[in-house]
C-alpha cells in the first residue's frame, strides 16, 4: 500500500458447504491476512460480473468449481485493519466438481463447523467480521435471489 492512504475494494467470495454441516475456509500467505482464515474470495476484477469473480475466486484458493445458489450479503467495512475499506459480497455455492488443491498462497483449505469459526473468530483467527454471519445466514438457508445484484452496461 503506498504511504497512509487507505485503499477501497470489492470483495466477492462463497461460502461452500460440504453438505455435513462444515464450511470451507482458506488461510492466506500473504501479510495482510496475517495467518488468518477466510472465505476463498477476493477482488472483482474488470469486465466480469460480481458472481463470475465469486466463482472464479474459490476456483484459483481452492480447486473446486462451484455454482451460486444464493446471496449471502454484502457487507460494508469502513475501515479494517489493513487499513482499507470496501464492500464485500458473498454468495452461497454449491460444489459442482474439482478437489481441494493447496497453493503457495492457500497453503491450508480446511472444513470447519459453526462452532469451529465461531471460536476462530473470538480468537483472532478469521479474516473478516463478515465471515460468521454469512455462515450463519448459510447454516439457517437466509439467502437472497443471487439476482439482485445486477450487472448493467455503461450508459454511453
Amino acid at each position: 500500500m503506498p504511504g497512509d492512504a487507505p485503499f477501497h475494494y470489492i470483495g466477492c467470495g462463497c461460502v461452500v458447504t460440504d453438505g455435513d454441516g462444515r464450511f470451507l475456509l482458506v488461510r492466506e500467505t500473504k501479510a495482510a491476512a496475517r495467518g488468518r482464515f477466510a472465505l476463498p474470495a477476493g477482488s472483482l476484477e474488470p469486465d466480469e460480473s460480481i458472481t463470475e469473480a465469486a466463482v472464479r475466486e474459490v476456483l484459483e484458493e481452492t480447486g473446486l468449481t462451484v455454482e451460486v445458489t444464493g446471496l449471502l450479503g454484502i457487507f460494508h467495512c469502513a475501515r479494517t485493519a489493513e487499513n482499507s475499506f470496501g464492500v464485500n459480497f458473498v454468495f452461497e455455492a454449491r460444489r459442482v466438481a474439482g478437489e481441494l488443491t493447496p497453493s503457495d498462497e492457500h497453503p491450508e483449505i480446511v472444513w470447519k463447523t459453526i462452532t469451529e469459526i465461531d471460536a476462530l473468530h473470538r480468537e483472532g483467527g478469521i479474516r473478516g467480521g463478515h465471515v460468521p454471519i454469512a455462515v450463519r445466514r448459510s447454516a439457517a438457508g437466509e439467502r437472497a435471489d443471487p439476482a439482485t445484484v445486477t450487472q448493467v452496461s455503461a450508459a454511453d
